[in-house]
């Protein structure tokens, strides 16, 4: 009995403890489930993170890949503008020496009709002076002679033939140049200039209107102005002070330049002795 009795009454408080524990089954049950999710989110956000670790290692090779391309686009850019440059010089070079064949061309040309020249005087040697003289100037005059050589042999041997026949006078050469009356248009005046030689060069004086001797070698202005080049020393000054002997000042300039062209007016007096 005593033993029955001692069951009955343990059989509830077993009871109560039991419920207790079934309680703490049951959160253990919630608490893996949370564990596990919580663990299931760490493994997804460690393979976000290696996804994300990767696609950045495969950003940082394209970067160094552009970086790569860029430098050799860079290095492409160099060498082409380089070769551009190369290229031009090429050129310059090119055009340089066929500007030089040609001059060289040009030359020889002109060498060859100076030789022409020379011995188509030649060969009229053999005639008489006064046929020779009046052929050429004729030539001057037509424009078929142009070049200033051949009027240095002309002019320089009428002087040496005129000091033989008469050696008290002088041959004078001058340059004769037509021009318009300035107060009446009908009216043509001719003035002369004398043209002396010195060192192979002929140098033309100022124009005035004192009459030329009747032996003298009167050329055309417009012959002398065509046939002496630009480079030779054509212009120049005659300049006196008092107590001083007068001197000569050569000009050497470009006939073609518009300051050229005032300051062969002034050393000549071809428009007066003022001008505009």
């Amino acid at each position: 009995r005593r033993t029955g009795k001692v069951n009955k009454e343990i059989i509830p408080e077993c009871s109560k403890i039991h419920e207790p524990i079934q309680h703490l089954q049951q959160d253990k049950q919630v608490n893996d489930q949370l564990v596990q999710q919580k663990e299931e989110e760490l493994q997804h956000l460690k393979d976000l993170q290696e996804v994300w670790s990767k696609e950045q290692q495969s950003l940082k090779r394209q970067l160094r890949q552009h970086k790569f391309n860029q430098t050799l686009i860079t290095q492409a850019l160099n060498e082409s503008q380089n070769t551009k440059r190369e290229i031009e010089n090429k050129l310059l070079e090119v055009k340089s020496e066929l500007k030089y064949k040609e001059k060289i061309i040009d030359t020889y040309k002109q060498n060859n009709k100076l030789k022409e020249n020379f011995e188509n005087v030649q060969k009229n040697i053999s005639e008489t002076t006064a046929e020779i003289y009046f052929k050429l100037l004729s030539k001057i005059s037509n424009g078929e002679i142009l070049n200033w050589r051949i009027l240095l042999k002309i002019v320089k041997r009428e002087m040496r033939e005129h000091q033989h026949r008469d050696n008290s006078t002088e041959l004078m050469v001058l340059a004769a140049h037509t021009e318009l009356d300035s107060e009446d248009n009908s009216k043509m005046h001719v003035r002369y200039a004398h043209i002396t030689l010195q060192n192979e060069m002929m140098h033309l004086h100022a124009f005035n209107y004192s009459q030329p001797l009747k032996n003298s070698l009167i050329l055309p202005y417009k012959a002398i102005q065509d046939i002496i080049p630009n480079m030779s020393t054509l212009t120049f000054l005659d300049l006196r002070w008092s107590d001083y002997p007068p001197g000569r000042v050569y000009i050497r300039l470009h006939g073609d330049t518009d300051r050229g062209k005032q300051f062969f007016w002034l050393c000549t007096g071809i428009k007066g002795p003022s001008y505009v």
